[in-house]
This record gives structure tokens, C-alpha cells and sequence, in this order.
């Protein structure tokens, strides 16, 4: 089994919403596209948290390689001001409460897949990244009618380098089907790190696209 590792990092002085997407613009997105990164770690995800954080969460398979992380990561994010770390402990992150235990590679290869497609979207228009997840959220399953592939398919294949690397690969059914699954009322369905990522929340049914959009301060014209 691997270690998992989660650095949990804000802004010195952080605004809400904008930190977030400053810090995985101008500091994730380069630690996710380093060569050397990729080279000492197994699997990577990112999330946002408490409207003015992010999370950065690792797993490394060789033991020796984890002191040779921590000490990239204490460099490159060192201008930010660390709100916690966990691990590195020996666990899955799967069960119980995104899925059954035997979905666990399954879970990870998604959410590198997302973080790597919402990277794109932070290095590129994110105001209209942000649009169409707040539109699509309300109207696709379970909120709307629609299926999440056929409102979010072009949008992706526009803007995100990776998800085209997925379709060249014939990966782009495995990742859609991982986008929709949801296991019951008791855990998360997997597509809430889509919205997690983009708009650093995830709106409820009760809301609407017009509450989120000014949450976050976007206009939906």
C-alpha cells in the first residue's frame, strides 16, 4: 500500500474564491506540470476548501521518495501559508465514503484526470469555465435532465489539452463513465470534484445558477 499525503495551503491575507484560483494558477498548476513531480509521485488530485483554500493530496508509492517531497513542496509553496497537513499515512480514500473499497485506482485515475482538465481551465478562460459548470450543474443528472458528457463535451474539448489526450487514448468513455457515478445517498458522486475545482464549491439542489454566479461573482449573460 502507498502513502497519502494532503497539504492544505492559503494565501497570507486570502479573499474568498480568488485565492483559490490565484494559487492553483500561478502555484499548482506549475508543480502539476513539473516533470520532477510527476516523476516522485503515484497518483494527484487537488480540491478547494473554506472558500479561500486549496488542497494539494499525493500518493508515493517508493517510501524514499517522501522526505525528497516534502522538501520540494515546503519550496514551492512557501510563500503561502500552510492551514494543515496530513499524512503520510497508509490508506485508501475511497471507502466508504466515494464508493467501494475495490473502485480505489478507479477513483484515483479520475480525480488526476479532473485536476489535470480544471488545471487547464485555470491556465485558460476561467470565467467562462465557471459559467458553464454553474449552467451545467443545474441542468444536468441528478439536478437537471441532461447528461453531464453532452453538456460539458465541447466545452472540455475546447479548452483543456488533457481532455483531448483522453479521447486520443480512448480513455474519454472511462473517464465519463467515472464522471457519473454515484453509489448511493450515503457517499459523494464522483462529479462533485468538477464543481469543487472550478468554483471552489459545490451548489445544492436548493440553490440556483443566478445565487452560485453571484456567489463566486460571475454574471451567467
Amino acid at each position: 500500500m502507498d502513502y497519502f499525503i494532503r497539504w492544505q495551503v492559503t494565501e497570507k491575507l486570502p479573499q474568498s474564491f480568488l485565492s483559490q484560483d490565484k494559487i492553483v494558477k500561478e502555484v499548482i498548476a506549475p508543480i502539476l506540470n513539473d516533470g520532477f513531480f510527476k516523476g516522485i509521485v503515484n497518483n494527484y488530485y487537488i480540491t478547494k476548501a473554506n472558500y479561500t483554500d486549496v488542497r494539494l493530496q499525493v500518493f508515493v508509492v517508493v517510501e524514499k521518495n517522501l522526505k525528497t517531497l516534502d522538501a520540494y513542496l515546503k519550496h514551492k509553496l512557501s510563500n503561502l501559508s500552510l492551514t494543515s497537513k496530513d499524512g503520510p499515512c497508509q490508506q485508501p480514500v475511497v471507502f466508504p465514503y466515494y464508493g467501494p473499497l475495490d473502485k480505489e485506482q478507479d477513483f484515483r485515475e479520475y480525480l488526476q484526470n479532473i485536476s489535470d482538465i480544471a488545471i487547464d481551465f485555470h491556465l485558460g478562460n476561467l470565467d467562462e469555465a465557471k459559467k458553464t459548470a454553474v449552467m451545467c450543474r443545474f441542468r444536468t443528472k441528478p439536478y437537471g435532465v441532461l447528461e453531464p458528457r453532452h453538456c460539458l463535451h465541447m466545452h472540455f474539448l475546447q479548452n483543456s489539452r488533457h481532455y483531448g489526450q483522453l479521447i486520443e487514448n480512448n480513455m474519454v468513455d472511462r473517464f465519463w463513465e467515472s464522471f457519473a457515478i454515484s453509489y448511493s445517498r450515503l457517499t459523494t458522486p464522483w462529479d462533485h470534484f468538477y464543481y469543487n475545482i472550478i468554483l471552489g464549491l459545490d451548489p445544492s439542489p436548493a440553490d440556483t445558477e443566478e445565487k452560485v454566479a453571484a456567489m463566486i461573482g460571475i454574471t451567467l449573460e
